[in-house]
Protein backbone atom coordinates (compact mmCIF):
# COMPACT_ATOMS: atom_id res chain seq x y z
CA UNK A 1 0.00 0.00 0.00
CA UNK A 2 1.07 3.55 -0.70
CA UNK A 3 0.49 4.86 2.81
CA UNK A 4 2.37 8.10 2.14
CA UNK A 5 -0.29 9.05 -0.40
CA UNK A 6 -3.16 7.98 1.85
CA UNK A 7 -1.74 9.74 4.90
CA UNK A 8 -0.77 12.93 3.04
CA UNK A 9 -3.70 15.09 4.30
CA UNK A 10 -2.89 14.30 7.94
CA UNK A 11 0.87 13.77 7.82
CA UNK A 12 1.62 16.67 10.15
CA UNK A 13 -0.81 15.31 12.75
CA UNK A 14 0.77 11.86 12.51
CA UNK A 15 4.16 13.50 13.06
CA UNK A 16 2.82 15.13 16.21
CA UNK A 17 1.57 11.73 17.38
CA UNK A 18 5.01 10.19 16.90
CA UNK A 19 6.51 13.04 18.92
CA UNK A 20 3.95 12.51 21.67
CA UNK A 21 4.71 8.78 21.89
CA UNK A 22 8.44 9.50 22.05
CA UNK A 23 7.84 12.06 24.79
CA UNK A 24 5.78 9.62 26.83
CA UNK A 25 8.53 7.00 26.76
CA UNK A 26 11.11 9.56 27.85
CA UNK A 27 8.84 10.87 30.62
CA UNK A 28 8.82 7.54 32.44
CA UNK A 29 11.35 8.31 35.16
CA UNK A 30 12.49 4.78 35.88
CA UNK A 31 15.18 3.65 33.40
CA UNK A 32 13.96 0.05 33.61
CA UNK A 33 10.44 1.06 32.55
CA UNK A 34 11.75 3.26 29.73
CA UNK A 35 13.82 0.37 28.43
CA UNK A 36 10.88 -2.04 28.40
CA UNK A 37 8.38 0.35 26.79
CA UNK A 38 10.97 1.71 24.40
CA UNK A 39 11.60 -1.85 23.24
CA UNK A 40 8.11 -1.88 21.76
CA UNK A 41 7.21 1.73 21.01
CA UNK A 42 10.50 2.55 19.27
CA UNK A 43 9.51 0.20 16.42
CA UNK A 44 6.35 1.84 15.06
CA UNK A 45 3.90 0.00 12.90
CA UNK A 46 1.70 1.60 10.27
CA UNK A 47 -0.12 3.87 12.75
CA UNK A 48 -3.41 2.94 11.09
CA UNK A 49 -5.63 3.83 14.04
CA UNK A 50 -4.30 7.38 14.46
CA UNK A 51 -4.53 7.84 10.68
CA UNK A 52 -8.16 6.70 10.69
CA UNK A 53 -8.91 9.07 13.56
CA UNK A 54 -7.37 12.07 11.80
CA UNK A 55 -8.82 11.27 8.38
CA UNK A 56 -12.27 10.80 9.90
CA UNK A 57 -11.97 14.16 11.64
CA UNK A 58 -11.28 15.79 8.29
CA UNK A 59 -13.86 13.79 6.36
CA UNK A 60 -16.60 14.33 8.94
CA UNK A 61 -16.16 18.10 9.08
CA UNK A 62 -14.01 19.34 6.20
CA UNK A 63 -15.02 22.95 6.97
CA UNK A 64 -13.58 22.91 10.49
CA UNK A 65 -11.22 25.88 10.74
CA UNK A 66 -9.16 24.51 13.61
CA UNK A 67 -8.96 20.98 14.98
CA UNK A 68 -8.61 20.73 18.78
CA UNK A 69 -5.17 19.91 20.24
CA UNK A 70 -6.87 17.05 22.10
CA UNK A 71 -7.12 15.25 18.74
CA UNK A 72 -3.43 14.28 18.88
CA UNK A 73 -3.75 13.14 22.48
CA UNK A 74 -6.73 10.96 21.55
CA UNK A 75 -4.91 9.46 18.58
CA UNK A 76 -1.91 8.69 20.79
CA UNK A 77 -4.15 7.02 23.36
CA UNK A 78 -5.76 4.82 20.71
CA UNK A 79 -2.32 3.78 19.46
CA UNK A 80 -1.27 2.94 23.03
CA UNK A 81 -4.33 0.71 23.47
CA UNK A 82 -3.48 -1.05 20.22
CA UNK A 83 0.14 -1.44 21.35
CA UNK A 84 -0.92 -2.82 24.73
CA UNK A 85 -3.12 -5.40 23.03
CA UNK A 86 -0.19 -6.51 20.86
CA UNK A 87 2.08 -6.89 23.89
CA UNK A 88 -0.49 -9.11 25.55
CA UNK A 89 -1.21 -11.01 22.31
CA UNK A 90 2.48 -11.85 22.00
CA UNK A 91 2.37 -13.42 25.47
CA UNK A 92 -0.74 -15.44 24.63
CA UNK A 93 0.71 -16.55 21.28
CA UNK A 94 4.16 -17.26 22.78
CA UNK A 95 5.73 -15.03 20.11
CA UNK A 96 9.42 -14.19 20.47
CA UNK A 97 9.53 -11.65 17.65
CA UNK A 98 7.25 -9.20 15.81
CA UNK A 99 8.22 -7.57 12.52
CA UNK A 100 11.71 -9.02 12.95
CA UNK A 101 12.17 -7.39 16.37
CA UNK A 102 12.19 -9.28 19.71
CA UNK A 103 8.88 -8.98 21.55
CA UNK A 104 8.71 -7.61 25.07
CA UNK A 105 8.01 -11.08 26.44
CA UNK A 106 10.74 -12.57 24.27
CA UNK A 107 13.32 -10.20 25.72
CA UNK A 108 12.10 -9.55 29.27
CA UNK A 109 9.78 -12.48 30.04
CA UNK A 110 6.03 -12.84 30.42
CA UNK A 111 5.67 -11.18 33.82
CA UNK A 112 7.35 -7.95 32.73
CA UNK A 113 5.42 -8.01 29.45
CA UNK A 114 2.06 -8.26 31.25
CA UNK A 115 2.99 -5.28 33.38
CA UNK A 116 4.23 -3.32 30.33
CA UNK A 117 0.91 -3.88 28.58
CA UNK A 118 -0.93 -2.77 31.70
CA UNK A 119 1.14 0.43 31.84
CA UNK A 120 0.26 1.21 28.22
CA UNK A 121 -3.45 0.71 28.92
CA UNK A 122 -3.25 2.86 32.04
CA UNK A 123 -1.40 5.63 30.20
CA UNK A 124 -4.01 5.64 27.43
CA UNK A 125 -6.85 5.87 29.94
CA UNK A 126 -5.12 8.71 31.80
CA UNK A 127 -4.75 10.66 28.57
CA UNK A 128 -8.50 10.45 27.87
CA UNK A 129 -9.82 10.72 31.43
CA UNK A 130 -10.59 14.44 31.06
CA UNK A 131 -13.20 13.79 28.37
CA UNK A 132 -15.79 11.43 29.85
CA UNK A 133 -17.63 10.47 26.61
CA UNK A 134 -14.35 9.64 24.81
CA UNK A 135 -13.08 7.89 27.93
CA UNK A 136 -16.18 5.67 27.96
CA UNK A 137 -15.65 4.80 24.29
CA UNK A 138 -12.07 3.62 24.82
CA UNK A 139 -13.04 1.63 27.92
CA UNK A 140 -15.83 -0.11 25.98
CA UNK A 141 -13.41 -0.90 23.15
CA UNK A 142 -10.88 -2.40 25.58
CA UNK A 143 -13.57 -4.55 27.17
CA UNK A 144 -14.65 -5.92 23.78
CA UNK A 145 -11.07 -6.61 22.72
CA UNK A 146 -10.51 -8.70 25.85
CA UNK A 147 -13.82 -10.50 25.38
CA UNK A 148 -12.88 -11.33 21.80
CA UNK A 149 -9.62 -12.87 22.94
CA UNK A 150 -11.50 -15.02 25.46
CA UNK A 151 -13.97 -16.13 22.78
CA UNK A 152 -11.08 -17.12 20.52
CA UNK A 153 -9.15 -18.98 23.21
CA UNK A 154 -12.14 -20.90 24.54
CA UNK A 155 -13.76 -21.77 21.21
CA UNK A 156 -14.18 -25.53 20.97
CA UNK A 157 -14.89 -25.26 17.26
CA UNK A 158 -14.43 -22.22 15.04
CA UNK A 159 -17.44 -21.34 12.92
CA UNK A 160 -17.86 -18.55 10.41
CA UNK A 161 -20.23 -16.70 12.74
CA UNK A 162 -17.79 -16.94 15.63
CA UNK A 163 -14.92 -15.84 13.38
CA UNK A 164 -16.74 -12.62 12.47
CA UNK A 165 -17.73 -12.09 16.10
CA UNK A 166 -14.05 -12.29 17.07
CA UNK A 167 -13.03 -9.91 14.26
CA UNK A 168 -15.61 -7.39 15.44
CA UNK A 169 -14.42 -7.59 19.05
CA UNK A 170 -10.66 -7.68 18.51
CA UNK A 171 -10.23 -5.46 15.44
CA UNK A 172 -13.34 -3.69 14.19
CA UNK A 173 -14.37 -2.13 17.51
CA UNK A 174 -11.06 -0.28 17.87
CA UNK A 175 -11.03 0.97 14.28
CA UNK A 176 -14.69 1.97 14.50
CA UNK A 177 -14.03 3.91 17.70
CA UNK A 178 -11.00 5.60 16.14
CA UNK A 179 -13.17 6.93 13.33
CA UNK A 180 -16.00 7.85 15.69
CA UNK A 181 -13.76 9.80 18.06
CA UNK A 182 -12.09 11.68 15.22
CA UNK A 183 -15.51 12.72 13.93
CA UNK A 184 -16.72 13.73 17.39
CA UNK A 185 -13.66 15.85 18.16
CA UNK A 186 -13.82 17.69 14.83
CA UNK A 187 -17.39 18.79 15.52
CA UNK A 188 -18.99 16.59 12.87
CA UNK A 189 -22.75 16.26 12.65
CA UNK A 190 -24.44 13.30 14.40
CA UNK A 191 -25.14 11.77 10.99
CA UNK A 192 -21.49 12.04 9.97
CA UNK A 193 -20.38 10.54 13.29
CA UNK A 194 -22.69 7.56 12.74
CA UNK A 195 -21.43 7.19 9.18
CA UNK A 196 -17.78 7.17 10.17
CA UNK A 197 -18.37 4.82 13.09
CA UNK A 198 -19.89 2.31 10.68
CA UNK A 199 -17.14 2.93 8.13
CA UNK A 200 -14.52 2.09 10.76
CA UNK A 201 -16.35 -1.09 11.62
CA UNK A 202 -16.43 -2.22 7.98
CA UNK A 203 -12.80 -1.16 7.53
CA UNK A 204 -11.90 -3.30 10.55
CA UNK A 205 -13.54 -6.36 9.03
CA UNK A 206 -11.77 -5.72 5.75
CA UNK A 207 -8.40 -5.20 7.42
CA UNK A 208 -8.57 -8.44 9.39
CA UNK A 209 -9.86 -10.46 6.45
CA UNK A 210 -6.94 -9.31 4.31
CA UNK A 211 -4.47 -9.98 7.14
CA UNK A 212 -5.78 -13.50 7.72
CA UNK A 213 -5.87 -14.22 3.99
CA UNK A 214 -2.23 -13.22 3.65
CA UNK A 215 -1.30 -15.35 6.65
CA UNK A 216 -3.27 -18.32 5.33
CA UNK A 217 -5.44 -18.39 8.47
CA UNK A 218 -8.73 -19.65 7.04
CA UNK A 219 -11.21 -19.87 9.94
CA UNK A 220 -13.26 -22.72 8.50
CA UNK A 221 -12.98 -25.09 5.56
CA UNK A 222 -13.88 -23.59 2.17
CA UNK A 223 -13.98 -20.04 3.53
CA UNK A 224 -14.14 -17.61 0.57
CA UNK A 225 -11.73 -14.83 1.47
CA UNK A 226 -11.86 -13.10 -1.90
CA UNK A 227 -15.65 -12.78 -1.85
CA UNK A 228 -15.75 -11.54 1.75
CA UNK A 229 -12.97 -9.03 1.12
CA UNK A 230 -14.79 -7.61 -1.89
CA UNK A 231 -18.07 -7.50 0.04
CA UNK A 232 -16.56 -5.49 2.88
CA UNK A 233 -14.68 -3.24 0.46
CA UNK A 234 -17.99 -2.30 -1.14
CA UNK A 235 -19.73 -1.86 2.23
CA UNK A 236 -16.94 0.36 3.54
CA UNK A 237 -17.04 2.55 0.43
CA UNK A 238 -20.83 2.79 0.62
CA UNK A 239 -20.54 4.28 4.11
CA UNK A 240 -18.67 7.31 2.76
CA UNK A 241 -21.13 8.23 -0.01
CA UNK A 242 -23.06 10.65 2.17
CA UNK A 243 -19.98 12.66 3.20
CA UNK A 244 -18.96 15.79 1.25
CA UNK A 245 -15.96 15.69 -1.04
CA UNK A 246 -12.65 16.34 0.72
CA UNK A 247 -9.04 15.20 0.61
CA UNK A 248 -9.60 13.14 3.76
CA UNK A 249 -12.65 11.37 2.31
CA UNK A 250 -10.63 10.61 -0.83
CA UNK A 251 -7.86 9.14 1.31
CA UNK A 252 -10.30 6.91 3.18
CA UNK A 253 -11.68 5.60 -0.12
CA UNK A 254 -8.14 5.04 -1.40
CA UNK A 255 -7.26 3.28 1.84
CA UNK A 256 -10.13 0.82 1.35
CA UNK A 257 -9.29 0.09 -2.28
CA UNK A 258 -5.57 -0.35 -1.71
CA UNK A 259 -6.16 -2.60 1.28
CA UNK A 260 -8.53 -4.84 -0.65
CA UNK A 261 -6.15 -4.99 -3.62
CA UNK A 262 -3.22 -6.41 -1.63
CA UNK A 263 -2.39 -9.95 -2.77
Amino acid sequence: MNLSSIYAPVQSLLGQTEAEITRLVHDFGEPEVREVLGQFLSHPGKRIRPALLFLSAGAGNPDAANLPPFLVKAATAFELVHSASLVHDDIIDVSDSRRGVPTVNGRFGNTVAVLAGDILYAQAFLMLSGDVPIFRIILDVTKHMCMGEIHQMRAKKMTEDLYFKIIESKTAHLMSASCEVGAILSGSSPAAIDTLREFGRRFGYLYQLVDDWQDGDAPVENFHFAGQIERHRILARECLKSLPASSCRTSLLEFVDQLAAVE
